[in-house]
């Protein structure tokens, strides 16, 4: 699970074949709240509408749901009015529902999910234990996690 960073999804992807990235629902909740808040885009008298038919689609746990989902919202006054909410949303983030609508995680028997907590636990992780190792591998990472976050964590 990750953010909406295309180059790290096809990273890992790459490396473990078998497996699909979902995006993070904290993430992703984040960039669409970002986005109807933005004036510019032309949603911000209704961003609480908005924001409620995407989620309505993300949380779908049914194909039959986010499709019903996804037509209500193509039908609404404000996608309808909204040429900049059509093209973000059909460019951005309906080619990639298979990574975070959650009927595409339930299916496959997967329930995950991040929130604030775990996104700070993240960046303690991040800043306080790699910060000055940026050139640490994979396994120099793992033993700085096992070694000295995890006791530390403990601790704490």
């Amino acid at each position: 699970m990750t953010d909406f960073s295309e180059r790290e999804i096809n990273a890992i992807e790459q490396i473990f074949p078998a497996c699909t990235v979902f995006l993070c629902d904290f993430h992703r909740e984040q960039a669409w709240t970002r986005w109807v808040r933005k004036i510019e885009n032309g949603v911000a008298s209704c961003k609480q509408k908005v924001l409620s038919m995407l989620r309505r689609c993300a949380h779908a746990t049914e194909p039959s749901e986010y499709n019903a989902a996804l037509e209500y919202l193509k039908a609404s006054k404000e996608w309808q009015e909204n040429p900049k909410l059509q093209k973000w949303f059909t460019k951005q983030w309906i080619p990639h529902s298979k990574r975070w609508v959650w009927g595409n995680r339930c299916n496959k028997g997967v329930q995950v999910n991040t929130n604030n907590g775990l996104e700070r636990q993240n960046g303690i992780f991040k800043y306080s234990f790699l910060e000055k190792k940026n050139d640490t591998s994979i396994s120099g990472m793992i033993s700085i996690l096992i070694l000295e976050y995890l006791p530390n964590s403990m601790r704490r």
